[in-house]
């Protein structure tokens, strides 16, 4: 949720109460309605967070025609509690996601169109691509960006996408651009790639790798530019894993000296052992073993590297060692660590991690009641039918 400065003033409601009168169906809604509505729209993080707490004491029907009421508020941050939590409204109830679909085709306001997108774009029983592919032509350059990306999440493949697509990569606006960009390599258009090359030139340096990245997928070589990136601190990570991903062999003693660094980002150090890695060097993997040890968010990352490069059969990883990590976090003190062990468990798919989570299941020794109930939903994945890894069938706990 966006967070503001807290102000100055005192009392809600003297700051907020013409917004309050001023949004469509606020009259109607109870005394208590109107006050969360109220700190909802507040840029206090206090009272917001106390909105999030009433919120959840709520029956559905009335945290629902809140957060309706929210999607469209001129408050962005009030959108902003919407956009995150009205998605998790839908699930299971069509006709509300066909509601915020009119809404959406009703909406004139820039702030609730974009939010209605952002809420809608993932509900993909929804025939939401009409509506985007219009929007994606509207004068407003965040909501043909937001329309963009939303179609590309949905994976759309029409005519019509792409024809928008190659019209956005000459678009001034580079985050356009990129997103084109991003779409066009996914739908293998490899004669776009002279006009890629193109657009590269002229985008902001921050953004040159996007187009980049579409090129390598189209099949061009881009050595040079991911060699480039590593020499600029806001690309360097993103350039690492795509060193990884193409495989630049050129860039292995650049990625070997990133990695032993003492200073620096410790998740662009993990990202250089990864890259190091998959590029065939042995040092890659042992540092991130060592890493992996540890409790920090970048140590948690460093495994999550190691089983990547288990599924892809990438390097030469040890399962029984990766497997005594995740079961050393899985019965730990750590809420945050048991739950990564239990999504690098469900990740892993093999009858190792499977054994491993039906022992958590009927174990005591847990944490906390929110890991057990993630153990029980992952075990549900795995007798839903979710086939076990090529790269661990057959090896034992």
């Amino acid at each position: 949720m966006v967070q503001q400065e807290e102000p100055s003033s005192q009392g809600l409601v003297s700051e907020q109460s013409a917004t309050l009168s001023g949004a469509n169906d606020s009259r109607s809604l109870d005394l208590h309605s109107q006050r969360l509505l109220l700190r909802a729209r507040s840029p206090r993080h206090d009272d917001q967070e106390t909105a999030l707490q009433e919120l959840a004491t709520l029956d559905s029907e009335q945290r629902f025609a809140l957060l309706l009421e929210l999607s469209q508020d001129e408050l962005p941050w009030a959108r902003e509690l919407a956009i995150d939590l009205l998605p998790g409204e839908l699930e299971g109830r069509a006709e509300r996601a066909a509601l915020l679909l009119q809404r959406l085709r009703d909406a004139r306001a820039a702030g609730e169109v974009q939010a209605l997108i952002l809420i809608l774009r993932e509900q993909t029983e929804l025939p939401l691509d009409e509506e985007l592919l219009r929007l994606a032509e509207h004068e407003e350059p965040d909501l043909r960006y937001q329309a963009l990306a939303a179609l590309e999440l949905r994976a759309n493949d029409s005519e019509a996408f792409r024809l928008l697509l190659r019209r956005a990569l000459e678009d001034e606006d580079d985050e356009l651009a990129s997103v084109s960009a991003q779409g066009l390599a996914r739908l293998s258009e490899r004669s776009a790639l002279s006009a890629l090359r193109a657009r590269r030139a002229h985008a902001a340096v921050g953004l040159r790798l996007h187009f980049d990245l579409a090129r390598a997928r189209l099949g061009d070589d881009v050595s040079a530019e991911l060699l480039e990136a590593l020499s600029d601190t806001s690309t360097r990570f993103a350039a690492l894993l795509a060193i990884a991903e193409f495989r630049v062999k050129a860039a292995l003693p650049l990625c070997a000296k990133l990695s032993r660094s003492w200073f620096g980002d410790p998740f662009v150090r993990v990202a250089a052992a990864y890259a190091q890695a998959c590029l065939g060097d042995a040092d890659g993997c042992q540092r991130l073993y060592r890493w992996a040890e540890g409790r920090s968010d970048w140590n948690t990352y460093a495994a999550e590297r190691l089983l990547t490069l288990l599924l892809e059969e990438t390097a030469d990883v040890d399962p029984s060692r990766l497997h005594r990590i995740f079961e050393g976090w899985l019965f730990g003190a750590s809420e945050r660590l048991a739950s990564s062990a239990v999504d690098n468990l469900q990740r892993w798919a093999s009858s190792s991690a499977r054994a491993l989570l039906e022992r958590a299941s009927q174990s005591k020794a847990l944490c906390d009641a929110s890991v057990a109930e993630l153990v029980r939903s992952a075990l549900l994945s795995f007798n839903g039918g979710a086939s076990p890894s090529k790269a661990s069938e057959g090896q034992t706990q």
